[in-house]
């Protein structure tokens, strides 16, 4: 697989675009990858309801975003921790890939 595939990434890239110098390219790389984590935490909150309570999960299921943009790199672990453990790299590729599918901006209703 390719690096970048036609019309993946491209709204990364318009975010970096709109960012500026303010991020690094990598940075910004990560950004697709936060939302499906994101969504992940959302999937599975059900069969975990302490997370409404418990930080870093409250803040995605309450869609606080400015929390969010300042999380750690202990949250972003245990984040992915929770919603990737025992997952093989087909079974992440497989969710990415339906997630892609059906993912929307929030604002322009498309990817």
């Amino acid at each position: 697989m390719a690096l970048f595939q036609p019309g993946v990434g491209v709204a990364a890239l318009e975010e970096l675009r709109r960012l500026g110098d303010a991020v690094l390219i990598p940075e910004a790389l990560n950004i697709g990858h936060d939302a499906v984590v994101e969504n992940r935490v959302r999937v599975l909150a059900p069969a975990h309801p302490e997370w409404k309570n418990e930080e870093p999960f409250k803040a995605v299921l309450s869609g606080d975003l400015a929390a969010v943009a300042h999380f750690t790199e202990k949250d972003w672990t245990e984040i992915v921790g929770a919603t990737h453990a025992g997952m093989s790299t087909d079974e992440f590729l497989d969710i990415a890939k339906r997630w892609l599918e059906t993912a929307k901006h929030p604002r322009f209703e498309r990817l």
